[in-house]
């Protein structure tokens, strides 16, 4: 193998190796952003259930609120 020929199998080498690691960076980031989004999910879901609850926290006082004006 003449020195040429070393020098470019030594550079697909490379090029393969960065490529695997280019994919193997891009599932990481595909994965963490589907876990990004489950937790955006859940978050919504207790901050949505908050309000709800807020709601009706401030309902029940309103009405006793008014039954102490009677």
């Amino acid at each position: 193998m003449s020195k040429l020929n070393g020098k470019k199998y030594n550079e697909d080498a490379r090029m393969d190796e960065k490529e695997k690691k280019i994919s193997e960076l891009m599932s990481e980031l595909d994965d963490a952003n589907q876990r990004c989004e489950v937790y955006r999910a859940n978050l919504l879901t207790v901050l949505k259930d908050m309000e709800d609850q807020k709601f009706k926290i401030s309902v029940k006082v309103e009405n006793v609120r008014l039954g102490l004006r009677e």
